[in-house]
């Protein structure tokens, strides 16, 4: 009798604690992802290249055409569609701006991936104290959001959360008995995810491999997974059969040459950096994931370790994005172990609850977590700056004075920004120049991973323009030379912050300044 109130008594505070964790979790998590795009009036950082293709998809009455006009080039229409139709069906039924609800929509799906977190965690793990410290551990890390909330974020958030849904599934499907329910669950998450976002439908194929290992290589598993990839290519084929009708293979040959496999993250593992949290502060969920690798000793822990090791491999571009979904229920396990370690009596572990409920210690540890990660989730975007990468009312002016004062065969360059951590991929300020205004920029790389051969050439040139040793005119005048393309009007950015640099154009005689902005200046080039 005591035995069955003991375990009532144990299941409510396991219910309240879980509970309260949860509360946390999604509050917080809300507020961070809220907080984020708040207090700007545009899209972070990227975006521009998605922005043209749903207004590319509106002009043509719902349909795919055949190229954007992004950048005013014929870069083939062959991006997964499924964000832009989403983004175009809710400006057609609000009339709310294209513009805004590229600022609000990657928010939403970003707070609804939070509660597919807490699906995915149900299915890995099989405590409820693990499950909401693995959704509290996700929705506090800034990189289960930083890259997901941004203007590009419309189709890497929508891919993400299709691909933990899809995962989910996935984990049923291989752990269990054939079960159509499940298997549809499968087809239909995994086909949202591959028309969302390529690099996120490689991850789902990827830990579809995991889950099939993990669990029992039988003939039904590799059954029950043909029939998922018989479904899922059914339900893309109609995209399929578009961009192969107007333009081949060709653009998916090159867009699967154009992952940069850098150092840049790989480096982060080696160092045990990770990057999946605010840099400033300790990385706390990355130490508790280490914890749960040296102390728990089971199948599901080595398992995880595994992939994300191998995952920061195979995915470097957006590898600590998307393994963010791993490292969480690692780090819930190992915090899981610190809470026990606690609260031991007499060298007995004791339960979590026990060492929760019997020692002060215990206590104050849960709630130092939980403060230190939300003031680093509240601080993170001020301390990396993110709030820098957006567009502001004197970036625009610049555009809209190019647009009424140049004609459309001019060449524009934007030259590329400074910064340790500024690269094409946020260089906000040449990619949404050609989205907005009706000109083209010679330096825009987006989009043209979708043209074999242009994305590599074009990435290149923007790093020689922004690592050229003699920077400044001289580079201007070895690109120009170097791509046969006469520089006609030359936009630089950051003006109050490397005037040393303004000054070398301004004493060319070539050039003169014919628009004084704030922080940005055009010249024209004789």
């Amino acid at each position: 009798m005591q035995t069955a109130k003991y375990k009532k008594l144990l299941n409510d505070n396991t219910l309240v604690f879980t509970s309260v964790l949860l509360v946390i979790a999604f509050g917080i998590g809300a507020i961070v992802r809220i907080q984020f795009v708040s207090d700007i009036n545009y899209p972070i950082n990227d975006g521009g290249l998605f922005y043209q293709m749903t207004e590319d998809l509106l002009d043509n009455g719902l349909r795919i055409p055949k190229y954007s006009t992004y950048n005013n080039d014929l870069i083939p229409f062959a991006y997964p569609p499924l964000a832009f139709y989403l983004i175009a069906l809710i400006k057609l039924a609000s009339r709310q701006s294209l513009l805004q609800l590229f600022r609000v929509v990657p928010m939403v799906v970003s707070i609804l991936v939070i509660f597919a977190v807490l699906f995915f965690s149900n299915k890995l793990l099989n405590d409820r104290n693990k499950v909401a410290l693995s959704v509290l551990f996700f929705a506090l890390i800034p990189r289960s959001y930083e890259w997901f909330i941004m203007g590009g974020g419309a189709t890497r958030g929508l891919g993400f959360l299709f691909a933990i849904l899809a995962l989910a599934c996935i984990w049923d499907l291989f752990s269990q008995n054939m079960n159509w329910m499940n298997v549809a669950g499968t087809i239909l998450f995994s086909s949202g995810c591959v028309l969302s976002h390529p690099e996120t439908s490689l991850f789902v194929v990827f830990m579809a491999g995991v889950f099939f290992i993990y669990h029992r290589i039988s003939w039904m598993n590799i059954k029950k997974g043909l029939i998922v990839v018989v479904g899922v290519m059914i339900c893309i084929l109609p995209w399929i059969i578009s961009v192969y009708g107007h333009h081949g293979l060709d653009p998916f040959m090159g867009a699967a040459n154009t992952g940069h496999g850098e150092w840049l993250e790989i480096k982060n593992f080696l160092t045990l950096k990770f990057g999946f949290e605010n840099p400033v502060f300790l990385s706390l969920v990355s130490v508790f994931a280490l914890i749960a690798l040296f102390i728990v000793k089971d199948k599901l822990t080595y398992f995880l370790s595994a992939s994300l090791l191998i995952g920061y491999f195979l995915f470097p571009r957006s590898g600590p994005n998307l393994l963010t979904i791993l490292v969480t229920p690692l780090a819930a396990v190992g915090f899981y172990e610190i809470l026990s370690l606690s609260g031991s009596n007499e060298g007995r572990k004791l339960d979590f609850l026990k060492a929760l409920e019997s020692s002060s210690k215990s206590k104050l540890i849960v709630i130092f977590m939980v403060v230190y990660l939300s003031l680093g989730a509240l601080s993170f975007k001020y301390i990396a700056e993110r709030d820098q990468l957006v567009l502001t009312e004197d970036l625009l002016a610049v555009y809209s004075w190019l647009d009424e004062n140049t004609d459309q065969d001019d060449n524009i360059m934007f030259y590329p920004a400074a910064g340790a951590g500024r690269f094409w991929w946020n260089d906000f300020a040449m990619e949404w120049f050609p989205a907005i205004s009706s000109r083209t920029n010679l330096t825009t790389v987006q989009g043209y991973e979708w043209k074999e051969g242009e994305y590599q050439k074009r990435a290149a040139d923007y790093l020689d323009l922004r690592t050229c040793e003699e920077i400044g005119p001289v580079c201007v005048d070895n690109w120009e030379s170097r791509n046969a393309i006469r520089v006609n009007y030359l936009v630089l950015g950051q003006v109050a912050g490397r005037q040393d640099f303004v000054e070398n154009f301004i004493q060319r005689p070539e050039y003169h300044v014919v628009y004084a902005g704030e922080d940005y200046l055009v010249m024209t080039k004789e």
